[in-house]
């Protein structure tokens, strides 16, 4: 974990952000489709693209690193004030504090979300137990004193209604009651657990908290869908919502409100919702909506891992003259291809071929970025390192395309002059 990962983490979720507000416009389009899925999967997407940068990669190249910032961007500013090895020490230092202070900060994010959701979920226990069970239109449901509209429980999810509900009409109880139902028969409560569990996990990324709060949105504004769709007219309906409303306003923020009872913020966008008209071009706007967000999603999945800008382990003198050697041995392979065919090869095969000895094997892994009849590049990197190596060329610089460097930009100073990162 760094800074430069946690930074990375916030700016994909950002993207994420846009890409699954566009992609539940794309769902809401067409009425009944399950637009809380968007949702649900820019969480599971985002928790695996943060975690996947922790992976460390077995092709990372080096990239940008301490001893590169070093070099090209500090050293020059403070020459003559400090040399180069107590420079590359401190910055090294400084990356480690800070990796550290991420660490903690990330552990500290997730165990006080934990605690949080263990603290509401125990006094939602301890407060069930003082419910009353009853029946409603039929419908098994617990009462309570302040909480619901809402399901409580997991595994058989039973429906809560606070006591003010036996006051209203039958037909506001009946909407209340499908309400809840629908909740239960797409299994929202499951979806809500499962998002508190990446919520948990992601505590530390601001913008998992955006996620489910929009994730939550979204179950409601299916369910609404869904209540509609079973006959209830939308003007009745909007009713019990502001009804709802009116009665839970002194509901605590800091805790899980009831599904009816929405925030002033969202109940208009709920309503709005309701009486939504039927959008025309369905086809051409679902299938742009639909490509801007697979768009920005695509340049999460393509985004190269944070990983590479981190410091190194400062090369070894063996490590050196291993690449040193494997290097030799290059030159004396492409000699005697050159010897038998007229051109040099960029075929490492045919290089082990032509002396006999195998290539990347060892410690140390060597390739040549160009080969022709009038000259070669080669580069040595030991697999212990990520960030040095050596190189040579044969030829003359001016007909070969690129000449090759180091980590810390060193070229080789003439055909045949191998060039390294100093241990």
């Amino acid at each position: 974990m760094s800074a430069l990962w946690l930074a990375a983490t916030v700016v994909a979720g950002m993207v994420l952000y846009m890409a699954a507000h566009w992609g539940e416009v794309a769902m809401a389009l067409r009425p009944g489709r399950p637009r809380r899925i968007v949702w649900g999967i820019a969480m599971v997407y985002l928790s695996a693209v943060s975690f996947g940068w922790l992976v460390p990669s077995q092709h990372t190249s080096g990239g940008v690193t301490v001893e590169w910032v070093a070099r090209e961007i500090v050293t020059p500013i403070t020459r003559g004030a400090v040399d180069d090895a107590t420079l590359t020490s401190s910055l090294a230092q400084l990356q480690g504090v800070g990796a550290r202070l991420v660490a903690v900060y990330v552990f500290a994010a997730s165990s006080g979300a934990a605690l949080l959701l263990a603290i509401v979920y125990r006094r939602h226990v301890r407060t069930r137990r003082t419910w009353e069970a009853t029946e409603l239109h039929g419908v098994p449901v617990l009462v309570s004193r302040t909480m619901g509209p809402a399901l409580s429980g997991f595994v058989r999810p039973r429906i809560v209604v606070p006591t003010w509900v036996l006051d209203l009409d039958g037909g506001a109880q009946r909407a209340i009651l499908l309400h809840e139902t629908e909740h239960r028969r797409a299994g929202d409560h499951v979806l809500q657990a499962f998002a508190a569990m990446l919520l948990i996990a992601n505590a530390w990324n601001p913008m998992i908290w955006l996620y489910c709060r929009r994730l939550l949105r979204a179950i409601e504004l299916d369910c609404d869908e869904r209540v509609i769709s079973r006959g209830i007219a939308p003007a009745e309906y909007a009713g019990v919502l502001l009804d709802a409303y009116q009665r839970t306003a002194g509901w605590s923020a800091w805790l899980p409100y009831p599904a009816l009872a929405e925030r002033a913020s969202g109940l208009g966008r709920r309503v709005e919702n309701l009486f939504r008209p039927q959008a025309r071009n369905l086809t051409m706007k679902t299938i742009a909506t639909a490509s801007l967000a697979l768009a920005m999603s695509t340049l999460t999945a393509f985004a190269p891992a944070p990983q590479v800008l981190r410091a190194s382990t400062p090369p070894s003198t063996e490590a050196v003259q291993q690449m040193k050697d494997v290097l030799k041995t290059l030159v004396a392979a492409q000699e005697s291809y050159y010897a038998d065919h007229g051109s040099y090869t960029t075929d490492m095969s045919a290089l082990s071929a032509a002396i006999k000895k195998p290539f990347n094997k060892d410690a140390v892994w060597v390739r040549v970025s160009f080969a022709g009849g009038v000259g070669w590049t080669g580069i040595a990197q030991s697999r212990d390192l990520k960030n040095a190596r050596c190189v040579v060329y044969i030829g003359d610089p001016t007909d070969l395309p690129k000449l090759p460097q180091t980590f810390g930009q060193q070229t080789p100073q003439g055909e045949g002059a191998i060039t390294c990162d100093k241990p």
